[in-house]
């Protein structure tokens, strides 16, 4: 057994008389679980030329741009146990880069468009997905 007590995130919100539920998930992720793995991530990105990136590079873990790879570099190691800050992601894009903004998802999955046209209906229409990505 690992010790870890699956149930206890679903108690607080119960027990003040709120609804919880538990979703079917591959693990733990964006939760203080990943504690370890966030340690260990660091340890490896330590020694990773990392550079300041070219285009815009949002993080999850606060919803806005940023600039400094070593600034990413940390947000990558703390979002792996911090909440994911989607909606205030993608409203923060339309904000800086305006309304026309288009995404583009890469993958199988039509999720992360239908997640934007939630945030921001009229981006429905400048969302593209595709089952293999951009042709580089």
């Amino acid at each position: 057994s690992s010790g870890i007590n699956a149930e206890w995130p679903l108690r607080p919100g119960t027990q003040s008389g709120g609804k919880a539920k538990r979703l079917k998930v591959a693990g733990a992720f964006h939760s203080p679980l990943m504690a370890g793995a966030s340690v260990a991530l660091r340890r490896v990105l330590v020694g990773v030329p990392i550079a300041d990136p070219l285009i815009p590079v949002y993080s999850n873990v606060t919803g806005y741009q940023h600039s400094q790879s070593t600034e990413l570099t940390e947000l990558f190691c703390q979002q792996l146990q911090m909440s994911v800050r989607w909606q205030s992601l993608i409203e923060n894009m339309i904000d800086e880069h305006g309304k026309d903004l288009e995404f583009y998802e890469v993958g199988p999955s039509r999720q992360i468009s239908a997640m934007i046209a939630q945030i921001h209906r009229p981006s429905r229409r400048r969302t593209k997905a595709t089952d293999s990505g951009p042709k580089l």
